[in-house]
């Protein structure tokens, strides 16, 4: 049973190379007559109930499909039963009256291989008989299935293959044909005869009569192509014999007639689609003609379609019809020619409504939000379907990205600031289309006001009075600065700036005191931020300390960083070596000079030697000597004190150097020495100069290099007191040792002395800012710490160390 629930004939027919009609199914590839013979089945039975019928289905396409179904078993020589129809309660009275005529086909049609599954089932009426119904007016129940059963198994069917004799074939000429010259030609058929339990073999055409003039040749083809007819009656004869000798004939009639007045042909133009609020169309009749005469007259006539419609001129060729409504119109153009010979043609009108395009609704976003989905889902067609969408950018920004533009709900996305105009175009089933726009404003990022940044807290001293201050370090994360505006918020007195909205200005006229200046900064969206910056104005001091910085050697590799004093020794016994006038470590020139009395050599230690006490300037090259010598710093101020450190070391051992000044001795092991220091303070000069006498222990005494503090006394008492105090702290007996001084990144404080308890040590600039502060606890004699002091520009600096009530102050230098 390859029945599946409301299977229809058009269901059953074979799959492949069969295209139904429109509107029509196309057969089941799983249950159709060429899937039942794939079983080798001894016989088929079709039992197709009432559904053509209910499905509006005529009789004549009914019975094509039977005869298709049929032609196709009679080729594989399977015999066939067919049932009658079956009652229906849910018919009209004119559809079960065609149940009852398909009925009566089928009995005559198919003869004994017809089964009755309609008489008793059914009333007079044609409805199903409450014995055997369901009660759903459709189906019978399971009395009326077991009579069906018994009327199957009366057909004895396998008897009937066992007894069966061969049947003739049927034979099938074809319908008879009428022509009319100048038409001479047609080709006849025999593709519609068949055999019921076997199959046609062979054909053969024969003429029976004819006009006297026209000649044919019997054929053996299953169709022929007849040409050259003239005016006249034609009888051929069909021949089919089936597989098993059987003969069947049938016959068809031809006649040609004379040529005549020809009919014209109307051509009302092609079918029509207009969309309102269009309501008018051109009918056009422009490709009517008569092949044998003219055309004299043209009449349109509406046969079906809407009440509501105007023709200015049914008599018009291409009149014009207007006033339409939406629907469906068929107009008929009857054309009549010189002959007085008719012909019509229809045209159809179909009026629809656009279709309503609905972009969706105005939207918004902030930046960085920048992207949101389109929703086109709204758009309707009253009349039909949607069936395409396309988005496009009709105004704003060109930057964006939209996902897929033929979809009704795409991204888009990479949208910057401004105001987006997207339209939507959709077209319904019919061509129709319709637009709408959907706005989407971007708003720029909520503005985040911008960072002013007055540079750091300055210090100078007077007799400077300029500062010069610089908000280029002021930044807006999300926008751009447009001003710059510097004012002064306090200060001892009203200074003078030069440019106060530049983004850098001088500020003049400083006394003493503490200033402070505001920056104030403006972004493009107004959005203002603010910083000070103070300015300490110290006051004058009568001078300020300097160092001269000197290393000894031997005339290569000199070193170019901390403006130290190259001084080349002339090496010899007994040869003295008288350096030019030095320079301060401030670059400014000065009037010390040196002389040493004479230098056996210069020796150099490597350019690897060097450590972090002693400065590595002036610990490669060294200057040596086997007997005793001097060294005579010239060129000093008899009002001034003087610090000297000196530095010995060689990358050798067993020798140590004695200094001597002023009968006080000092020595240091110079054997790999990369931490000691022989330090000398407060020395007083005599006749502008000092001598220091160098004397070895061992083999060699050594000089790399020295450095000499000239202190100056100031005349503010709060500077001397704060900035200078080493006699209080040599009278308290804290005396540290910080080395290396100039330094590179870091210095270590050792403090040696019987005292214990906090220690604080605090590192200013020259104005007197407070930079770090270090605070230690001291618990035995021996205290030793390293400073970590890279973050520091290069420059000059102030180190201040409190051990209860002594203060100690040095001066420190950082080369880079």
């Amino acid at each position: 049973n390859l029945g599946v629930p409301s299977v229809t004939s058009y269901e059953i027919l074979r799959p492949t190379g069969y295209i139904p009609p429109a509107n029509r199914p196309a057969p089941d590839t799983l249950h159709n007559i060429s899937k039942a013979l794939k079983y080798r089945p001894d016989a088929i039975v079709i039992n197709l109930p009432s559904n053509d019928i209910a499905m509006g289905y005529s009789q004549q396409e009914i019975k094509d499909n039977y005869e298709k179904a049929m032609a196709i078993a009679d080729s594989a020589q399977i015999p066939v039963w067919v049932t009658t129809t079956q009652p229906r309660n849910t018919l009209s009275p004119t559809e079960r009256t065609y149940q009852m005529q398909l009925r009566d086909w089928t009995y005559q049609r198919f003869g004994n291989k017809a089964i009755d599954f309609w008489t008793t089932v059914a009333n007079a009426d044609g409805m199903i008989n409450p014995l055997y119904s369901t009660g759903d007016g459709v189906h019978v129940n399971n009395a009326g299935h077991y009579l069906f059963y018994l009327r199957l198994m009366a057909e004895r069917m396998l008897d009937s293959l066992c007894l069966r004799k061969n049947l003739k074939p049927v034979a099938n000429a074809g319908n008879d044909v009428v022509l009319t010259l100048p038409q001479d030609s047609l080709q006849l058929s025999a593709t519609d005869s068949y055999d019921s339990d076997g199959n046609i073999a062979a054909y053969s055409w024969t003429m029976i009569s004819s006009p006297p003039q026209f000649l044919f040749s019997i054929s053996t083809s299953s169709s022929i192509k007849l040409k050259g007819l003239i005016a006249g009656t034609y009888l051929f004869e069909l021949t089919v014999i089936d597989n098993l000798g059987a003969i069947g004939k049938d016959t068809v009639k031809v006649t040609v007639n004379p040529l005549g007045p020809q009919s014209p042909i109307a051509n009302a133009g092609a079918d029509k689609i207009i969309h309102l609020p269009s309501n008018s169309v051109q009918l056009n009749a422009n490709s009517s003609y008569d092949p044998d005469g003219t055309i004299v007259s043209y009449l349109w006539n509406k046969i079906s379609g809407p009440a509501s419609f105007l023709i200015n001129g049914n008599t018009l060729v291409n009149p014009v019809i207007s006033n339409l409504v939406n629907g469906t119109y068929l107009f008929e153009l009857i054309v009549t020619d010189n002959d007085a010979l008719t012909s019509k043609d229809t045209v159809s009108i179909k009026v629809n409504n656009l279709p309503v395009a609905n972009a969706g609704n105005d939207n918004s976003m902030t930046l960085p939000v920048n992207f949101l989905q389109l929703d086109g889902t709204n758009s309707s067609d009253v009349d039909g379907t949607v069936t395409g969408f396309e988005w496009n950018k009709v105004s704003g920004p060109s930057q964006f990205l939209i996902s897929n533009s033929s979809v009704s709900k795409p991204t888009v996305s990479n949208l910057v600031q401004g105001i987006y105009q997207f339209e939507l175009v959709i077209t319904d089933n019919d061509g129709g289309s319709a637009k709408d726009t959907v706005t989407i404003t971007v708003y720029r990022a909520l503005n985040k006001a911008p960072l002013a940044n007055a540079g750091l807290d300055q210090s100078i001293t007077l007799p400077i009075s300029t500062v010069s201050v610089n908000g280029s370090s002021s930044s807006d994360s999300d926008g751009t600065i447009v001003s710059y505006q510097w004012s002064q918020v306090s200060g001892p007195s009203l200074a003078s700036i030069n440019s106060p909205s530049s983004i850098s200005t001088q500020i003049n006229n400083l006394v003493q005191g503490i200033y402070l200046f505001e920056l104030k900064v403006t972004d493009d969206s107004s959005a203002a931020g603010k910083d000070t910056i103070k300015i300490t104005v110290l006051p004058q001091p009568t001078s300020v300390s300097k160092n001269v910085r000197v290393n000894l050697y031997g005339g290569t590799n000199p070193y170019t960083t901390g403006n130290w004093n190259n001084w080349v020794i002339a090496t010899g016994e007994r040869t003295n070596t008288t350096s030019s006038n030095f320079i301060y470590d401030d670059v400014s020139a000065s009037t010390i000079n040196a002389i040493l009395s004479f230098s056996s050599g210069v020796g150099d230690n490597g350019a690897s030697f060097g450590g972090a006490m002693c400065p590595p300037q002036v610990l490669r090259y060294t200057s040596y000597s086997t007997s005793t010598r001097t060294l005579t710093i010239k060129g000093l101020n008899n009002a001034f004190k003087y610090d000297i450190e000196f530095y010995a070391s060689r990358a050798n051992t067993g020798n140590s150097t004695q200094f001597t000044i002023n009968g006080v001795t000092k020595t240091v092991v110079t054997d790999n020495n990369l931490a000691n220091k022989v330090v000398y303070t407060d020395l007083t000069p005599t006749n502008g100069q000092i001598t220091i006498t160098l004397a070895r222990v061992g083999t060699y005494n050594y000089l790399n290099g020295f450095t000499l503090t000239e202190k100056a006394q100031l005349s503010s008492p709060m500077m001397s007191r704060e900035l200078f105090t080493s006699q209080i702290m040599a009278e308290s007996k804290v005396v540290p040792n910080i080395f290396p001084n100039p330094y590179y990144s870091q210095v270590e404080l050792n403090l040696n002395n019987s005292f214990k308890g906090n220690l604080s040590i605090q590192i200013f600039d020259l104005g007197g800012k407070l930079l770090k502060q270090f605070e230690f606890v001291k618990t035995s004699e021996n205290f030793s710490k390293v400073l970590v002091l890279s973050d520091l520009k290069k420059g000059n600096y102030i180190l201040k160390m409190r051990s209860g009530k002594a203060v100690y102050t040095e001066k420190l230098v950082k080369i880079k």
